[in-house]
């Protein structure tokens, strides 16, 4: 079989790290895979350097014709198997080619559907036609959290039959070894006694409502009068997020307590710094950087939403509180930042925990296996 991956992402995060981890262990369980991806993206380098065979397709618009004609081609041409889409963006395209050219088409559904900055769920035309487009066009929908699954058979009306809910899995090569803290520290201006909450997440402009960073930055108005020497590390958001956030900040009087130090190609360099990471999410389907932060034994305080509970165990791999709530983040960043046995316990807990249940072998595997269902179904 040859499975052609599509991904219309000109930028890099956890779903574009996902990407690359399930094609480099597809790759590694002797599958011919390929990929469609944004020429010259973050994602096209570090496939090339994993030798995956990748194709420059870009998708404009939903209404890019030419990019579905072209993908038509690129499919009878290379003699592609099963196409798997990973994002909205292509989901459509993808589905339509499949149809056309009479190959199962897979989605991973990587975050609840159809949800606004805010939490809420959007309903109008354009999410019925995708709904439709989930439970008719896709062959197989792998839902990357149990939260999705749910969301998608309450919502999108999917059926059990068409949904595998199938765990990120996390690349331990890319997370093991080592880093010099203190040169880390210096090179992002933090003093070497420093205590460190991190952040981590890719937000653009306004668009960071979802990951709830101004929940944590109310929460440390809190955190600033009960630790001494704390510092808060955010990284990942872009130049107008960075300008609005410490805009964001000086109002509440933390600004001095903030460092913004956007994308970073080293970030689980960074991360080892941490003393423990928050993610404050109001919804999310199962964030790679809370699984690689645990995986290196930095312990998570993170919201109890959606995938969060079936990684973070409460009181003993980590926190979890309730979404939107600066004052239940604060008491738990507090207790652990004070308690240096508790964070040694939950960091020995958090590396077990991945190694066991979320090393990329594992979903690799079951991908597999979801592949020669499917196409044994074409045969």
């Amino acid at each position: 079989m040859k499975i052609l991956h599509i991904c219309n992402s000109r930028v890099y995060g956890g779903g574009e790290e996902h990407v690359r981890t399930i094609l480099k262990y597809l790759k590694r369980e002797g599958v011919d895979v390929c990929a469609a991806v944004v020429p010259d993206s973050g994602l096209s380098v570090v496939l090339g350097q994993e030798t995956i065979p990748v194709y420059p397709f870009f998708i404009s618009n939903k209404f890019d014709f030419k990019s579905f004609f072209k993908l038509c081609r690129l499919i009878k041409r290379e003699s592609i198997s099963l196409l798997h889409t990973h994002n909205r963006q292509e989901d459509l395209i993808g589905a339509l080619a499949g149809f056309v050219t009479g190959i199962p088409v897979v989605t991973t559904i990587h975050d609840r559907i159809n949800m606004d900055q805010n939490g809420k769920k959007v309903r109008n035309i354009q999410s019925a036609v995708y709904h439709f487009i989930l439970r008719n066009l896709f062959s197989k929908l792998i839902t990357v959290s149990k939260a999705t699954c749910d969301d998608l058979r309450e919502f999108a009306k999917v059926s059990d039959e068409k949904m595998v809910h199938i765990v990120n899995g996390l690349d331990l090569d890319r997370v093991k070894g080592e880093c010099n803290p203190k040169l880390t520290k210096q090179s992002i201006g933090i003093g070497s006694d420093k205590k460190v909450v991190g952040f981590v997440a890719r937000i653009r402009g306004e668009s960071f409502g979802k990951k709830g960073i101004i929940h944590l930055i109310e929460a440390s108005q809190r955190i600033i009068k009960k630790v001494e020497d704390v510092v808060f590390v955010v990284s990942g958001e872009d130049e107008k997020a960075s300008r609005i956030l410490t805009k964001v900040c000086d109002e509440k009087n933390v600004g001095d307590y903030f460092r913004f130090i956007g994308y970073r190609d080293d970030i689980v360099e960074v991360m080892r710094l941490f003393d423990l990471l928050v993610c404050p999410s109001l919804f999310e389907g199962l964030p790679r950087v809370v699984l690689e932060s645990m995986a290196i034994g930095v312990p998570v305080v993170g919201s109890d939403v959606d995938g969060l509970p079936e990684v973070i165990e409460d009181g003993l791999t980590g926190y979890l509180v309730p979404p939107a709530d600066s004052d239940a983040i604060a008491d738990k960043v507090i207790k652990l930042l004070k308690d240096d046995e508790l964070r040694k316990k939950f960091s020995k807990n958090s590396v077990a925990k991945i190694e066991k249940f979320f090393r990329a072998e594992i979903s690799a595997l079951r991908t597999v296996e979801v592949y020669k269902t499917l196409l044994r179904g074409t045969n």
